[in-house]
């Protein structure tokens, strides 16, 4: 079984080395040759590296069966473009969740790195810039004597320090993550006032920039984590070990099970609104697979009279799961025939689901 990972991340290198060790074909995608250079060789995983359009990511997927986004949490675009590429491709996508970090007392949080560097515009004092070389360009109203960013040590970082003015003995270019004691020495010894940074968790060593700056009387500056949802490691590891046992030879099982890919966020959100209290993914494992299977043809497939959809899944209901789930996979399904073709979800969820085994229970709120 084929997973695409796109990686470059400290999570994306051990998830890749988890799945191979599943016995998956592993395919890591990261865009620079230093990503390549960290993710390293490893028997089961092949490592493509370079940057990619979402039609070249497109092309990448073919022929895989899950792909997982492993990107940094702060790599809006590469995520937008990953999920256009499965859609295309009609891969089922997972993103790969990293923990947020707990803020210190104190801390400055802004929507972006120009909202930063405005305020820090009115300020004196050096600033350690922990945000990347993307973000240089948002800094280029404050003198560059002030800036001592923190840049990898590659061509592309020296040349967005050059691009903005910078000192070269301020450029800092090195390979996190750092510990507490680096973190220290660097806001010493360039009388570092304001440390901005990003919440990359601990992956990213946040914890540690936080420690340092607390202890060195620098400001901490953070730059807000843009919302996302996603999974675990373990629960995407599950999904990828379910998948192995799929026959993807049977025309009508790939055509079906490449549709529903094709429709998942539609679909689960169909589910999840006339689902009462209910998410997919708290679903028994049986039931979520009848609801997608049914939902996907009602509104998705041709072909299939909505009764005969109903009636199958209802059927499969009871044959495979818990005898009280047939009730409540019969009236989400007749709810989603029920709605008008244009609408998602109704206004309010209209099915209870009936009492469940303890592993299925509803979300607390």
């Amino acid at each position: 079984m084929k997973i695409v990972v796109f990686s470059g991340t400290t999570e994306g290198r051990l998830f890749s080395r988890q799945l191979a060790a599943q016995g998956a074909e592993v395919l890591v995608s990261v865009a620079t040759p230093l990503g390549a250079e960290e993710q390293g060789r490893l028997r089961g995983v092949t490592v493509h590296c370079g940057r990619l359009t979402p039609e070249e990511m497109a092309t990448l997927l073919q022929g895989a069966a899950l792909c997982v986004d492993a990107t940094h949490p702060y790599a809006v675009d590469a995520t937008k473009n990953i999920r256009s590429a499965c859609k295309t491709a009609c891969i089922e996508y997972h993103r790969l969740l990293r923990a947020e970090s707990p803020l210190p007392a104190g801390s400055m949080v802004f929507p972006s790195a120009a909202h930063a560097a405005e305020f820090l515009a009115n300020t004196c004092g050096n600033l350690l810039l922990a945000t990347g070389a993307k973000e240089l360009a948002a800094f280029s109203g404050i003198e560059p004597a002030r800036l001592f960013p923190r840049v990898l040590p590659t061509p592309e970082g020296i040349a967005a320090c050059e691009a903005a003015h910078i000192p070269h003995k301020n450029i800092i270019a090195m390979q996190g993550p750092f510990s507490y004691a680096l973190n220290r020495a660097l806001l010493e010894q360039f009388h570092i006032r304001f440390l901005v940074t990003k919440d990359g968790g601990a992956a990213g060593g946040f914890a540690e920039k936080a420690q340092a700056a607390q202890d060195t009387g620098a400001q901490l500056i953070v730059l807000r984590r843009p919302a996302e949802q996603g999974e675990t490691a373990e629960q995407i590891l599950e999904r990828a070990a379910e998948d192995r046992e799929f026959d993807g030879n049977d025309p009508y099982l790939r055509g079906t099970y490449l549709g529903v890919m094709a429709h998942l966020e539609e679909i689960d959100a169909l589910i999840g609104r006339f689902a009462k209290g209910w998410k997919t993914k708290r679903l028994s494992r049986v039931s979520r697979a009848v609801l997608r299977l049914g939902t996907y043809e009602l509104r998705f497939a041709k072909g299939v009279p909505p009764v005969v959809a109903i009636n199958e899944a209802v059927e499969l209901s009871k044959k495979f799961d818990d005898p009280r789930a047939r009730a409540f996979v019969n009236g989400v399904l007749n709810a989603v025939k029920d709605a008008p073709a244009d609408q998602t979800a109704p206004e309010e969820p209209v099915v209870e689901p009936s009492p469940a085994p303890e592993t299925d229970v509803p979300d607390a709120e």
